[in-house]
């Protein structure tokens, strides 16, 4: 019986002593994206709506500049897009386009910080912003990091950004809402790094 518990608590000291620290999985992840200036990905989306109890996928193409710009354009639902230049937030969805101005819209503001930190490895930005606690874990070959805020009138209340352990790059991104709903992002193919990306895929002016 002794020997049978020893035996255990060996384990989990192993165990534990493989598990690499929070804060130092924090630092490894924003050091190796901070050379990070742009990013070209294909990715699919699942978004779960919890009041029908039903999902939606979707999938597109997005592009990403670490100055603060993001397009996401969707080839199923065709049309479809979510557009990020500075302070401009622009959703279109089923043939309707809405325009958020992210300095007047705090909760579109956090999104757009959050969307746009993830691809920057920022997770503790994230978490300050949104007045939350980080948790961290190693799974499945990924640093699993979750943001949950306390706050039940913010919408976007909670995120869980995933970083490949070996490339330290973005993996998927799931954002929970308050009313249950949740949506993942995933990139589903060898993401372009650093290359150049033509600016008109980031001009909010073309956006009618």
């Amino acid at each position: 019986m002794r020997k049978t518990i020893v035996t255990v608590l060996l384990a989990a000291f192993a165990v534990a002593a493989m598990a690499m620290p929070k804060e130092q999985a924090i630092r490894q992840v924003a050091e190796a994206n901070s050379s990070l200036s742009t990013l070209e990905s294909d990715f699919e989306q699942e978004r779960t709506i919890k009041m029908m109890n039903r999902t939606v996928e979707s999938a597109g193409r997005l592009y990403f500049d670490r100055a603060g710009r993001l397009n996401m354009t969707y080839s199923t639902p065709k049309g479809d897009l979510k557009l990020i230049n500075g302070n401009r937030f622009i959703v279109r969805s089923g043939g309707k386009t809405n325009s958020f101005d992210t300095e007047k819209n705090v909760g579109m503001r956090l999104l757009r910080n959050a969307l746009l930190n993830s691809f920057r490895g920022d997770v503790k930005t994230i978490a300050e912003e949104n007045a939350a606690q980080l948790e961290y874990e190693e799974t499945g070959g990924c640093h699993v990091f979750t943001v949950m805020s306390g706050n039940k009138r913010q919408q976007y209340n909670g995120f869980i950004i995933r970083y490949d352990t070996k490339t330290l790059r973005l993996v998927s991104l799931t954002i929970t809402e308050a009313n249950g709903n949740s949506t993942d992002y995933t990139l589903t193919d060898e993401a372009m790094v650093n290359a150049a990306i033509d600016g008109a895929v980031f001009d909010v002016s073309r956006i009618k």
